[in-house]
């Protein structure tokens, strides 16, 4: 992947992100959010959130393929 083409891509999912956390459905999602904080904990800590949160930190390289293949759904799904 060029890095120019990781530039743009960057730059179309920002703008993506910043409007989809204004929607109604991502509002309500972080207030539910807010309001049970238990539940945020207990996603944290689930064997694979705290597998694949480990896996990344040790391993930069795990972490760049995590965020980039996020990055190609997230353009994906909004038609990019």
């Amino acid at each position: 992947m060029s890095d120019l083409f990781v530039d743009e891509l960057n730059v179309m999912v920002a703008l993506h992100v910043s409007g989809m956390f204004n929607s109604p459905g991502m509002q309500s999602v972080m207030q539910q959010m807010m309001s049970n904080p238990q539940m945020v904990q207990s996603l944290l800590q689930s064997p694979y959130m705290q597998s694949t949160i480990q896996s990344m930190a040790s391993n930069p390289e795990v972490a760049r393929q995590v965020c980039n293949s996020m990055l190609l759904i997230i353009a994906a799904a909004d038609g990019c």
